[in-house]
């Protein structure tokens, strides 16, 4: 996944219910050493009525590649 996806939130949260669309806007690697195992984190604004254009962080597991 990168910048610019599109994304279905998999994982319920307060205000970010489960089948919510966002897109991506950054990208970060939470380990400074690049290694296969590294947690990377993605800044995904919202865009569902309730909460338009919040930007919530969720981890690669709770995301769905759209488009």
């Amino acid at each position: 996944m990168k910048a610019g996806n599109l994304v279905r939130i998999t994982r319920a949260s307060i205000a970010c219910p489960s089948g919510t669309l966002g897109l991506i806007i950054k990208v970060y690697n939470a380990d400074r050493i690049e290694r296969p195992d590294t947690i990377v984190l993605y800044d995904v604004s919202l865009a569902n009525s309730q909460a338009k254009g919040r930007i919530v962080r969720r981890l690669a597991r709770d995301l769905e590649v759209v488009s």
